[in-house]
């Protein structure tokens, strides 16, 4: 598990582009008419990118580029106030850095349910999609994908970045060290870090680490 150096030579850690703000750890944002609320549910606490703030599986300095890293949140969605079935229509992923050798690289934006822990066994796949990140740096970039979420779902979001170190890519997800109402998660099965399964990012064992990643999810339910 490594942390960044960012090109300042500053000491860090590190890994767009429509801001899609919530301001609630509990969730709902514009809402409609008609019975039908459009919201955005949000974990953390605010939006912001922290710089220098997250951590990532890979190859260590002075490059950093990523190995395998899956990023989870998780929003049960009884908790966050919807009731009904849930439509998704986009989700929005932080990034803190996202650096390559060609201008841009590829994440999985992926939508689970969740029966029992947060673990690999207990997900079932609603919907996934591909998407082009341009290099940037603390912005937010919007990811267009449809799913229907049952009511009473835990509605499981996975950003997923393949191996960049042949191609030479790093990318650290967009984190701050504000509060969440549900816990972020890292797997990174390959590389030197060996976590097979979604583990909380506070629970990395990484000193002084608070990543809040930001990993919002829009879509409409019927109030």
């Amino acid at each position: 598990m490594q942390q960044g150096v960012p090109a300042d030579g500053g000491t860090s850690e590190s890994s767009g582009a429509d801001a899609s703000p919530g301001s609630s750890p509990d969730a709902a944002v514009a809402e409609q008419d008609a019975g039908i609320q459009e919201v955005t549910l949000q974990a953390g606490a605010d939006n912001s990118i922290t710089p220098q703030n997250s951590v990532s599986c890979n190859s260590g300095g002075p490059d950093f580029f990523h190995a395998d890293n899956h990023y989870y949140r998780t929003y049960p969605l009884a908790s966050v106030g919807v009731t009904s079935d849930f439509i998704v229509s986009s989700v929005d992923i932080g990034v803190e850095e996202a650096a390559s050798a060609g201008g841009s690289q590829p994440v999985q934006v992926t939508l689970h349910t969740l029966d029992g822990p947060l673990q690999l066994a207990n997900l079932t796949l609603l919907a996934s999609t591909s998407a082009a990140v341009p290099d940037q740096t603390e912005a937010i970039i919007n990811v267009p994908i449809s799913a229907t979420v049952p009511a009473g779902s835990t509605l499981v979001i996975e950003v997923f970045t393949p191996n960049g170190q042949e191609p030479q890519n790093r990318f650290f997800i967009g984190s701050n060290r504000e509060g969440e109402a549900f816990p972020s998660f890292l797997r990174a099965p390959g590389g030197n870090c060996a976590l097979e399964e979604p583990t909380a990012t506070n629970a990395l064992g990484v000193d002084g680490l608070i990543m809040s990643i930001v990993l919002n999810v829009t879509g409409t339910h019927t109030s």
